[in-house]
């Protein structure tokens, strides 16, 4: 198998109007098509530019069709010396891997017991009435490979038993995401700042 390798220059006007920056692209591509694509480097022609500015990007992912990867968007400026643009912070979700992790980061201790009772009086998943009961079937379903109510019930009583020791419930899991949005916004202030002052390069 080989690659082939393709440069390109692009090209965008300089924030005083007087010279321009050069973007050095390459692309790589297979006898599949499989391709890949980057940036070599920069150079800023204009004396005044390369003084007062140097190039930085923000990029941003955006969801696209399930059949397709994420897109990514890059924006590019000239950056005055002595900023930079922060790194975009994505949201991040908590990780839980086993089932009775998943079952109390998402349920209180009051709703596992709903629950328990619902099981209980009407003995088969079939016939179970509340919707949070339904949902906790599902995730044992596809963690633990059973929607036998004999086999979940004593499960999530032993859940209940030791509910308080667990690192995320519905309360500790809000309290993450109130702490990480508003780190988000500051670090979304901070980006709007730097690009207030910034140029923003439109390469061809």
């Amino acid at each position: 198998m080989s690659w082939d390798r393709f440069e390109t220059d692009e090209l965008s006007i300089c924030a005083c109007g007087l010279g321009r920056v050069i973007k050095h692209s390459w692309q790589k591509e297979d006898d599949w098509n499989r391709g890949y694509n980057g940036v070599s480097g920069y150079e800023i022609e204009c004396p005044n530019c390369k003084r007062a500015f140097h190039v930085d990007s923000i990029t941003r992912q955006y969801e696209s069709r399930p059949w397709k990867r994420d897109g990514i968007s890059i924006e590019e400026y000239l950056v005055p010396n002595g900023l930079k643009l922060p790194k975009v912070m994505i949201h991040k979700n908590i990780q839980v891997n086993t089932a009775d992790a998943e079952i109390v980061s998402k349920y209180s201790a009051d709703t596992v017991k709903c629950v328990i009772n619902d099981m209980n009086a009407n003995k088969y998943s079939t016939r179970v009435q509340l919707r949070e009961t339904k949902e906790i079937i599902k995730i044992c379903s596809k963690r633990l490979h059973t929607q036998s109510l004999n086999r979940i019930v004593p499960f999530l009583q032993k859940v209940l038993i030791e509910y308080d020791t667990y690192e995320w419930n519905p309360l500790t899991v809000a309290e993450f995401e109130k702490k990480q949005q508003i780190q988000i916004n500051e670090n979304e202030e901070e980006i709007s700042r730097v690009i207030s002052k910034s140029f923003r390069l439109v390469f061809s």
